[in-house]
């Protein structure tokens, strides 16, 4: 009796211990799986171009550079300035066939204390269709002050580039003043005379510096 109880207490330890050694096995098997699925967490992840978070990338419209400006709507009123372009002063000499092209600023003071840029004055009369002169050149930056007067008959007035426009009977002098922010010729025209194609037709010249 002693001797099977003997023998079974120690057939009844193995089985233990094996069985134990198997939990052992199965809990190390467990915790490997749970860390190779565990994600590993560093950074959110980022758009190259810009460092915003993936999330917010997927709401971005075009592929645009960062700090890339967004191209300006095409001016059809806006040319490429005229090579050697010069800006006139007060005492700038011209022919009379250049006066009745370009006008003479009548003032050219910095537009403020201080300020590289300048304010202009100019004065252009409208009469027989005609502008006269029919240019303003100007420096990127100034403050442009033209002075308008219809001589014969009512006339009206559209600077589209500015979206600047006005209407004046025969007689009466209109003020258009603006700050010059791009290089470029502009035209100016009387709508009521005809158009852009049929005249008569302006320019304000913007130079850059």
């Amino acid at each position: 009796m002693n001797k099977f109880f003997l023998k079974n207490t120690k057939g009844s330890q193995k089985t233990i211990m094996i069985a134990l050694l198997a939990v052992a096995i199965i809990l190390v098997v467990l915790v490997a799986i749970s860390l190779f699925k565990k994600p590993v967490v560093d950074k959110p992840i980022t758009n190259l171009n810009n460092g915003a978070p993936a999330e917010v990338v997927d709401n971005m419209v075009g592929d645009l550079e960062p700090n890339t400006p967004v191209a300006d709507p095409v001016d059809a009123f806006r040319a490429e300035v005229p090579v050697n372009t010069v800006v006139p002063g007060v005492d700038t000499q011209l022919s009379e066939e250049e006066k009745k092209e370009i006008a003479l600023p009548g003032i050219v003071v910095p537009a403020a204390p201080g300020s590289n840029n300048s304010f202009r004055n100019f004065k252009i009369s409208i009469e027989n269709d005609v502008f006269s002169p029919s240019k303003a050149i100007v420096n990127v930056g100034d403050t442009v002050h033209i002075d308008f007067t219809a001589v014969d008959k009512a006339y009206d007035l559209s600077f589209p580039s500015y979206n600047m426009k006005s209407t004046f009977v025969q007689g009466q002098t209109r003020i258009m003043e603006f700050k010059a922010k791009k290089e470029g010729s502009f035209t100016f025209y009387c709508p009521s005379c005809g158009g852009p194609e049929a005249g008569p037709v302006g320019n304000i010249i913007i130079v850059a510096k």
